[in-house]
């Protein structure tokens, strides 16, 4: 292929061919440059894409395309290649793009390509597009995303492009919908385009998008669009937001669409105008906004519009979707609504209205209008609407006032055709919002039937409180909606569990969104969980705001809704069967036996089952002397309900069988902990009996717990059974432990663990001390679980048939007389089914065959849900007896292969097999299954097993695969039935890796709650089988895995997971050629998804709930032995915080910003090669908390924009500058103008500070606002840019700081504290520890009374108390009051103007005196409240001219108070009050103050003061 030309775009659109058909010569031809080799391989992989012949809808590169792409036109790459090879290159790789494209129905610019080259050159930009002439193909070509601003020049041939664009279009005939949405088109490039796109007589253009372009919004702009409306008679969607629309264009726009009866959806955006701050302060002055709003409902941009295309003799008919933005601009506006309203009253065809408002007001009067039409409509189905919430005094004022709300509930209320509603409610800028009547909202919501889905959004900052009013309407609301989809975006705290629990009687809703971030509080959770399995019209939840921290727990409700859709489709299936036969509530319970080995378990069951009085009593004919695995037998009781019992063998190997078959539910299940007093080894009471009952006692509950799917609702439940009563009591009577009670030894730690998982388990209070060989002891035990097992009946959450549960007895008695046949066929399945029951046996008859087979497979589910028998991957087979699965067959094998004793076991037996990376030869594994268990069986008489069926047996319960080797010889992963010897050494695959290796990183997926859950033993054998059955179809991945291990290679990925010794941690390791954004992301979808979607399902353990730490990077990289780098991890949420506090001081110089943030401190560890180091917390974090740094500094500079504006407001009020009405006033109570003039002046004070300190404020708003609220894609990008904006928000925060401190100089100086005092405490307060009610309210204090003087620390964080702060008790007379009363005065007002400004302070009421007086003062008390409700409290009237003091007597006053403390406090005032001094260092001056000793160890770690 030859370098492209410049000048490729004829003018005559018709000099072209009608196809660009891709010869059969190659693409990539000859050229002057030796092209490099990644250049040449990626012009073959786009040739090859470019030669396809059919067409495709649009052009989906890979990931490594992208990359490969995206580093060639890197400028890093560009400095290894002489400009010329650079520039051919590039202009090849973009010509293929191009002629990929030409065989695309629809070309997406920006994703496609753009977004990954950067900038490019006019010439390549013409290189691009070239291939798209006369393309007959193309329907759709989307130019989004600043297309005309990625040329590197604003060179005079710009204006070109545009031009040459519309050649192109002008030769597309099929062109259906073209969108240029933010593209940064000028005026001229527009212009270009209208022409191309009017060009034919007869257009096919059905959708035009221009949203985003402001330089369009002008009259001229919109004359060309509508010109384009009016040419393009088959348009069906126009859409121009964001688009300045102002009244001439608007008015020519609603001409164009009156006349145009197929356009049918429409997106716009009106002009606004500007609120100023003196509206919002002044908004009860009606002339204010009446002046800068002049014109009639038809006048305003929108009315223009809607008068013109709807309110016309012949108005447009065909629009059935109506959308109005706001148009994004700095600042505050108003939109007026002009005449919507009334087309809104009239119109009888729109279908959809949406009205997004986002920093833009309605007038509270135009907001009643628009509510009052929207009640009057009849044909609207689908409403978005985003509404301010705001202190509306008046029709006049902004936001939704109290009436229009009122109106709002109106129209919820009588909307009978409704069917769709998406509502957000903001608060303007944080003004409170007004008290709206919430309840009858929601009561409105409840009683409209024809709402189906909602969306609703109550942001922060205007979040109301759930008061009990509130949340009745609320879960009222709830529990009967009528909604079948409900989005809730809402700030509530801890009501979420409440309104959670009200909808599981719901039976409307199937779709439910909420915010991820509820998944942090465990009760929500839980509820969630509980919701997940009650609600049966629920089908899914879903979550947004999700980040790696939800994943787990988001997984376990999706598998909870798993389990109940596989539940509900079984029974829907026995519904259309069996539907007319009697149906009843499950009554089968579970018991499972767990304990020690040798604590007489299995005599308990035998005890147990003897007490029965149906056939289930004689279901031991034979016992083995101990339990291998677990032994599942049936109890039943004269009331028909069933008790299924699990014996679960007490060793440690079986361990491991129990987690694979143990059943993850949480309905109808009681665990029996038995715990033999007597050990037989020693045959004598055990020695240390109460910590080993605890250990115990307390593994077991973390292993049910783990084990279990705990919900909001029937937690399991544990009984505590003593065994071995017998023996212990000869031993007592004997004199050995005489007088000792075992209960009393049990009772204690019971108590204390079901405290402990009192959320997650029902642990019974009572212990049981039972001879486990006696019915007598063992009937209250049984007669307990009968009773627990009718409370748990109780909730009856579904119905069977009762031929189903009559089958289950039926099969049960046909297993216990054909114990020799455990696994059976469907078909004899089908004949046992027939032979149940009469009804079941005459409907199935009647059936088709696959209706039949269906409804044996409906009855098959249920039966394995309760234990009858076991259904198995194979269709073909199941387990009729799970007794002989459980005890015969697994724990068999696995009881052989560790090397567990047998007691009937021969010499001639084979020895168990050792391997040592889990893996046994097929031969090995064949013998031993013949010697240990074919033999064994069939010598008891077991009939039609073979090695074969036993391969697929294992292979169908996962707990095995099979792997083909090299020579093709077949090896067997199982790592649970073999005993492995030695520890496999783990290695990087470096072969495979062939480009230069730039990211190592490493992560711990462990327990969030270690003292409670724990990965049992079999977890992470099951996880490697899981993970092999998922990747083994998977192209490109290498899956491998030994003992412990599991490695992945692919895409210069290599990754190994390994399993701790103990199981309590899986270490996740990945070496990578690629970016560490990529090596996230990798990671995230293939290892850790798929670790917490099986950690949640039922093969995993759905109780735990994991945690992901860092690990340490030179672990990763050396392979550091796993129990070498045991502590070797950090967790993240530590390094987060280490790193938003390291910020907070690192500094304005970008140099040194990186030293200055967090690095974590690796320690040496002896005995290996790990040495002293530290790694950047930037480094070590993964991109996801990266991101959530980066959002939270944008928060934190959000925070410093909103206080700087408000300091900003309340200077200009205490200068004098802009008052408000409704604020308080501080210059009321102060001297005339000249007499302020001279006391500022006196006090350092000068008016100019004011005006500099404001404009400082403008400027640090609007550096703020551009730099820190950028968005980034790469890590390395979002890195670079958070230093940036640290050292930007740094600056600001040190302004800030210094704005404090002046402020409170500035409110110090208008309160009498001169400069000579400001080296001593200014911020005293007087309590009275034993003042009464009256005496606290009124400050009335006798002479003669003492009082404790008390100091706040002076934190510029935030003033508060001093814990434990002795203070100095005064004493009131007649010669000092006056003089306290002045201090306790000027110090109030003080406070107050600091809580004004914003500033923290925090206090108590306690015993405060708010402002000191004696009883025959004249003067009125200012508080009858704490400090902290000072703002609301306090009116301008009440610091009036009489409770002004002068300069003077205020310094008096506080010259006495200092005297007399050096007087009486010689020593200094450190001891007494818990302060010390310090100089905050800022930029312009020192400051002092007294801090308590934990603000001055922060102050000092921040670098923000120096001691004095």
């Amino acid at each position: 292929m030859d370098a492209v030309e410049s000048n490729m775009f004829p003018s005559d659109p018709g000099s072209h061919n009608s196809n660009h058909a891709v010869e059969d010569t190659s693409l990539v031809g000859s050229s002057v440059f030796q092209m490099p080799p990644e250049v040449e391989q990626l012009l073959e992989d786009l040739d090859a894409i470019a030669r396809e012949e059919h067409p495709r809808q649009q052009l989906n590169l890979s990931e490594d395309i992208k990359r490969q792409i995206e580093l060639v036109f890197s400028e890093d790459y560009g400095t290894q290649l002489s400009a010329g090879c650079w520039e051919d290159s590039r202009l090849k790789i973009l010509n293929v793009l191009g002629l990929c494209w030409s065989n695309c129905t629809f070309v997406n610019v920006w994703d496609d390509c753009v977004y990954i080259l950067g900038q490019i050159s006019l010439r390549e930009y013409e290189a691009l597009h070239m291939p798209l002439q006369s393309s007959k193909v193309l329907r759709r070509l989307n130019l989004r995303m600043s297309c005309f601003g990625l040329i590197v020049e604003r060179c005079p041939e710009l204006e070109d492009v545009a031009a040459r664009l519309g050649d192109i279009i002008r030769t597309m005939e099929n062109l259906e919908a073209f969108h240029a949405w933010g593209a940064e088109m000028s005026m001229t490039d527009w212009a270009q385009l209208a022409e191309a796109l009017t060009w034919r007589d007869v257009s096919n253009l059905t959708e035009l998008n221009l949203g985003e372009n402001d330089a369009i919004g002008t009259e001229e702009g919109f004359t060309l669009i509508s010109t384009v409306v009016r040419v393009a008679n088959k348009l069906n969607c126009l859409d121009i937001a964001q688009v300045r629309m102002a009244g001439p264009a608007a008015k020519a726009l609603g001409e164009s669409v009156a006349l145009h009866q197929e356009l049918e959806e429409l997106r716009l955006s009106p002009q606004m105008e500007q609120w100023e701050d003196d509206g919002i302060q002044n908004r009860g002055n009606t002339q204010v906004i009446e002046g800068s709003m002049t014109g009639g409902p038809k006048e305003c941009p929108l009315g223009r519009f809607i008068a013109s295309a709807f309110l016309t003799d012949h108005p447009n008919q065909s629009v059935r979707s109506l959308i109005i933005h706001s148009w994004r601009e700095k600042g505050w506006h108003v939109l007026r609504l002009g005449a919507l309203p009334e087309f809104l009253r009239t119109t009888a065809f729109l279908y959809h209205f949406t009205l997004e408002v986002e920093h833009t007001y309605l007038l509270g009067c135009e907001t009643e209008g628009l509510f009052e039409a929207l009640r009057a409509n009849c044909s609207i189905r689908v409403l978005t609407l985003e509404l301010h919430l705001d202190r509306a005094a008046s029709p006049t004022g902004k936001g939704l006032d109290l009436g229009a709300f009122n109106q709002l509930v109106e129209f919820i209320k009588s909307a009978r055709v409704l069917e769709e509603l998406n509502l957000t409610f903001r608060n303007g800028k944080g003004w409170e919002c007004v008290e709206l009547n919430w309840p009858a909202f929601f009561g409105a919501l409840g009683s409209n039937s024809t709402l189906r889905i909602l969306y609703l959004r109550i942001t922060k900052s205007c979040s109301f409180a759930i008061s009990d009013p509130v949340l009745g309407a609320m879960t009222a609301w709830l529990k009967t909606t009528f909604l079948e989809d409900l989005t809730l975006h809402i700030n509530t705290g801890g009501e979420w569990r409440h309104l959670l629990r009200s909808l599981r009687t719901n039976t409307r809703l199937e779709r439910l969104s909420v915010s991820a971030k509820i998944l942090e509080d465990d009760m929500t959770f839980r509820e969630l969980k509980a919701l997940s399995h009650i609600n049966s019209t629920l089908k899914f939840i879903n979550f947004f705001y999700s980040s790696i921290e939800y994943e787990q727990r988001q997984a376990a409700i999706k598998e909870s809704f798993r389990c109940k859709a596989r539940q509900q489709s079984y029974l829907a299936e026995l519904r259309k069967v069996l539907g007319t036969t009697s149906w009843t509530h499950p009554t089968c319970g579970r018991v499972f036996l767990c304990g020690t080995p040798n604590a007489g378990k299995t005599a308990l069951a035998h005890s147990a089952l003897r007490l029965g009085t149906t056939w289930c009593t004689r279901v031991f004919k034979k016992f083995l002397p101990r339990t291998l695995g677990i032994e599942i037998h049936a109890l039943r009781n004269d009331a028909g309900m069933q008790v299924s019992l699990w014996d679960l063998g007490g060793q440690e190997i079986f361990r491991a069988l129990q987690q694979y078959l143990f059943p993850k539910l949480n309905k109808a299940c009681i665990f029996l902990f038995v715990f033999s007093l007597f050990d037989r080894d020693l045959n004598k009471v055990r020695p240390d009996m109460q910590a080993e009952f605890q250990e115990e006692f307390l593994y077991w509950l973390k292993f049910i717990t783990s084990n279990s799917e705990i919900s909001g609702f029937n937690l399991p439940t544990v009984l505590v059974v003593l065994t071995h009563k017998d023996k212990t009591e000869k031993q007592i009577r004997r004199g050995q432990h005489r007088g000792y009670s075992y209960k009393e030894m049990a009772e204690p730690i019971v108590s204390q663990l079901r405290q402990e998982f009192c959320d997650v388990l029902n642990i019974f209070p009572v212990v049981y001390c039972v001879n486990a060989k006696k019915e007598e002891y063992v009937q209250p035990i049984v007669a307990e679980i009968y009773k627990i097992m009718e409370d748990l009946f109780k909730e009856k959450l579904f119905s069977i048939p009762e031929a189903c549960c009559q089958t289950s007895q039926y099969i049960l008695g046909w297993a216990l007389h054909n114990e020799k046949r455990p696994i059976i066929s469907f078909d004899e399945f089908s004949s046992l089914c027939h032979e149940a029951h009469p009804d079941l046996n005459s409907i199935l008859k009647n059936l088709p065959d696959h209706e039949r087979k269906t409804a044996l497979r409906a009855i098959a589910s249920y039966l394995h849900d309760t234990g009858t028998i076991i259904e198995l991957r194979d269709p073909n087979v199941l387990v009729a007896n799970p007794n002989w699965l459980t005890n015969v067959f697994l724990g068999r094998l696995i009881g052989m292969g560790q090397g567990f004793p047998q007691a009937e076991e021969s010499s001639s037996r084979s020895q168990h097999p050792i391997s040592r990376d889990g893996f046994l030869s097929k031969f090995e594994f064949k013998k031993f299954v013949d010697d240990n268990l074919l033999q064994p069986l069939n010598s008891l008489g077991y009939i039609g097993f073979s090695y074969e069926k036993v391969e697929s047996l294992m292979e169908s319960l996962d707990l095995c695969y099979v792997v083909s080797g090299s020579k093709g010889e077949s090896r067997l992963f199982v790592p649970t039935l073999v005993k492995v010897e030695s520890d496999t050494q783990l290695h990087w695959n470096c072969p495979a890796l062939k480009k230069e290796l730039n990211a190592y990183m490493g992560f711990r997926i462990r327990c969030r709650d270690p003292r409670r859950t724990v990965l049992s033993t079999g977890f992470f054998p099951k996880f490697q089988i899981t993970m092999w059955r998922s990747m083994k179809h998977e192209t490109g991945f290498i899956y491998n895995c030994n003992y412990n291990i599991i490695s992945i290679l692919h895409d210069c990925h290599h990754v190994l997971v390994e399993n701790s010794a103990d199981g309590s941690y899986l270490d996740v390791l990945v070496k990578s050629a690629k970016s560490k954004e990529l090596v996230w992301k990798f990671v995230k979808q293939h290892i850790l998804e798929n670790l917490f979607e099986f950690c949640a399902s039922a093969e995993g353990s759905p109780g735990v709930s994991l945690v992901m730490d860092i690990l340490r990077t030179e672990c990763v990289k050396q392979l550091t032995p796993c129990a070498q780098r045991k502590d070797q991890t950090v967790s993240r949420e530590h390094l987060k915080e280490k790193l938003k506090q390291s910020i907070k001081c690192a500094g304005e110089d970008m140099a040194s910003i990186p030293t200055n943030l967090y690095h974590h401190v690796w320690d040496e560890r002896s005995g290996t090669t790990l040495e002293s180091e530290h790694e950047a917390a930037m480094d070590l974090l993964s991109p996801e908390d990266i991101v959530e740094v980066r959002d939270w500094l944008k928060c934190e500079a959000d925070h410093l924009i909103q206080k700087s504006k408000k300091w900003k407001k309340v200077l200009k009020e205490i200068d004098g500058t802009s008052l408000s009405l409704g604020s308080a006033d501080l210059l009321r109570g102060l001297p005339e103008e000249p007499v302020l003039e001279d006391r500022m002046s006196r006090a350092g004070f000068r008016d100019r500070r004011l005006e500099y300190m404001i404009q400082a404020l403008d400027e640090d708003v609007k550096k703020v606002g551009e730099d820190v609220k950028k968005v980034l894609v790469k890590v390395d990008e979002m890195k670079l840019e958070i230093m940036e904006n640290i050292s930007t928000f740094t600056k600001v925060q040190k302004t800030t700081d210094d704005n404090v401190l002046q402020l409170i100089k500035d409110v110090d100086s208008r309160n009498g504290v001169c400069g000579s005092a400001l080296e001593f405490p200014r911020r005293p307060y007087f309590t009275k520890d034993d003042a009464t009610l009256g005496h606290r309210l009124t400050a009335a204090i006798n002479i003669g009374k003492p009082l404790l003087l008390h100091f706040y620390c002076e934190s510029i964080d935030g003033m508060h108390e001093v814990s434990k702060q002795r203070g100095f008790e005064l004493i009131v007379g007649r010669e000092n009051c006056e003089i306290l009363r002045i201090i306790a005065r000027n110090s109030l007002k003080a406070l107050w103007c600091l809580l004004k400004l914003g500033i923290h302070v925090t206090t108590s009421l306690g015993s405060l005196v708010p402002e000191l007086q004696i009883s025959e003062s004249r003067y009125n008390s200012l508080a009858t409240m704490s400090i902290t409700s000072l703002l609301d409290i306090i009116e301008p009237q009440s610091i009036s001219q009489t409770n002004v003091i002068d300069n003077s007597t205020a310094e008096k006053a506080w010259e006495y108070l200092r005297e007399h403390l050096r007087h009486k406090l010689p020593n200094g005032i450190s001891d007494q009050f818990s302060l010390y001094p310090v100089v905050y260092t800022t930029n312009d001056c020192k400051t002092h103050a007294w801090l308590c000793i934990d603000c001055r160890e922060q102050g000092l770690k921040d670098g923000k003061i120096c001691s004095k």
